[in-house]
């Protein structure tokens, strides 16, 4: 936990947070602030990738931008009332994700990446 005077929101005031943001924001609003911060992220992990080394975005403002989506999803997630789908999804996912890391059929795209790398 970080040490810089930042106090948690208690539960209950987490749970008034997002019935606050589920009210005021409609849901065509809550989506725009998720499509925002997956622009911001990824416009850093596109930086992390093809910049050089003193180009490259520090490790916490890709924590920052994560935790800005993490928390942007999860606002609407609780909008559109869809958590035990997403949920589900996610198991199912990694349960796929799993199946072909067992299986060797996972990490074509950092193979793709290197080759690239090297043929430049």
């Amino acid at each position: 936990m970080k040490t810089d005077g930042f106090e948690p929101l208690t539960t209950e005031q987490t749970a008034e947070a997002f019935k606050l943001l589920t009210e005021v924001n409609n849901k065509e609003f809550n989506m725009l602030k998720v499509l925002e911060e997956c622009t911001e992220l990824q416009h850093l992990l596109i930086k992390s990738l093809s910049k050089h080394e003193e180009l490259k975005p520090e490790k916490d403002e890709i924590i920052e931008e994560m935790g800005d989506l993490f928390l942007r999803m999860a606002v609407l997630i609780e909008h559109m009332d869809i958590a035990d789908e997403v949920e589900d999804r996610a198991d199912r996912k990694l349960a796929l994700l799993y199946e072909a890391a067992k299986t060797g059929r996972i990490g074509s795209t950092v193979t793709i990446v290197k080759t690239v790398k090297e043929k430049v």
